[in-house]
Parts: C-alpha cells; structure tokens; sequence
C-alpha cells in the first residue's frame, strides 16, 4: 500500500473511533452528524475485520471506504476531507514542523523577554499574546480529555484497536497532538494573521538564530498558517 493510502486508511480508522468523535471541533473536523457519518464508514469496515481480510486488503477497504463517502456526502465534503487530511491530520507523529517551530519560538520569547535576543516590543507582545491564548485553550482541551478517561472503551473502539496495532493512550496522544497544533494556528491567525509585510520580515528575521539555538532548521522557518486561507472555509465552518 502507499503512503497516501495507508494515511487515508489511518484517517478512516481515527474518525470511526467514539473516543475521537467528542473532538471533532478540536479536530477542525467538521461533518453533519458526526454519529450517522461514523455509521456510515463502519458499515464498509465492519465485514472486513477479520485478519486474512484487513491486512490483506487494506487498498480495497480504503477505496471502498472513500467511494461511500463520496456516494454520500459529495465532492465537495470529500475535498474538504482530503485537505485536512493532507493538511491537519497525523498518521506517524509530529510532521507539522512550521507550528512546531514557531510554537517553539512563542514559548521561548514570551518565557524568557530579557533573554539574550534584543527583540522590538511588539514583538513580546505579540509573542506573550499568542502563549497567553495557546496556554488557556490547551488547559481546556486537558480538561476535556481528563474527563474522556471517566469513560469505559466503546464496544467499537475495543474492536477496532489490535486490527491498527494501537490503544486509547495512543489515540489519545493523537487527538491532544492534532489539537494542540490547532490551537497555535488558532493563536497565530488571531494575533499575527494582519501584521504588514514589513512586521513579517522583521519577526522572520529575528526569529532565525532562535530557530538555530532551538537546533531547528532555520531554512524551513515558514509561517504557520501559510496554507491557513486555502482551509479557511472549512476552518471556519468548524468554529460555528
């Protein structure tokens, strides 16, 4: 199977979880009735949990899973689903690098405003703006997942887990790594999405020999919501 598969495959498992599904909007997963959507894709997985079929077949179940959903929700809801997909979702750990870095970067300034870096007082504002946002919202989503733990496992989630080799821990870590990336997108599109081309340059500017001393790459010292406005219909939608 190729890497694109198997991520698409891995997409299908994550959003038929019942642990996953209370996330949804901390996902920027947005879809009409979540229940009926994850009913929907388990009648394609259901048949095929049987070993010889699922680890033989996983192509076939993937293409299948994907062609229902179009059949049911339309291109459009399945363009949407590609992005964030490509875009949002994680298969195999943190990949999102330009929210790693730059949520790397926030931390350090607005930590430590005195430190050796001369940095402009906007600057520490923007950077103490965007930690004071990013810590209050990851506090609410710990809250959420605390309380998700009070659960017992569904009887799906029981089912499906040994078939991708994983657990609720691990899902878990899934569902806090995808939202906490939110979240700092979030915080950056509130307080840095309108600074002028000139503010960017200069924040980019400063921000390399702290990218360095993070032993970060400073070369792919993007923004984080450089593909931020080609999702911002589907974002937004997910806000409501």
């Amino acid at each position: 199977m190729l890497i694109l598969e198997r991520t698409w495959q891995e997409a299908w498992f994550f959003l038929s979880l019942d642990v996953t599904r209370p996330f949804f909007k901390e996902l920027w997963f947005s879809i009409d009735e979540p229940m009926k959507f994850q009913e929907t894709i388990r009648n394609v997985i259901r048949p095929t949990l049987i070993d010889e079929i699922y680890y033989h077949n996983g192509k076939s179940i993937c293409y299948q899973t994907t062609s229902t959903f179009l059949e049911v929700y339309g291109p459009t809801q399945l363009n949407h689903l590609a992005l964030w997909i490509s875009r949002i979702f994680l298969s195999e750990g943190p990949d999102r690098l330009s929210e790693t870095l730059w949520q790397s970067i926030s931390l350090r300034i607005s930590a430590f405003p005195n430190n050796e870096y001369t940095l402009p007082q906007w600057i520490l504002e923007l950077m103490s703006k965007i930690r004071e946002y990013y810590e209050t919202e990851e506090q609410k989503l710990e809250q959420k997942i605390d309380k998700v733990y009070e659960d017992e496992e569904s009887e799906w989630d029981t089912l499906f887990f040994p078939f991708q080799h994983t657990d609720f821990d691990n899902v878990i870590t899934t569902i806090s790594l995808i939202s906490t990336y939110n979240i700092f997108v979030a915080a950056w599109a509130k307080h840095a999405s309108e600074l002028s081309y000139e503010q960017l340059y200069e924040l980019w500017t400063l921000a390399k020999p702290i990218a360095v001393s993070l032993k970060m790459e400073e070369e792919k010292l993007t923004f984080p919501n450089f593909w931020h406005f080609e999702l911002s219909p589907f974002l937004a939608s997910c806000k409501k």
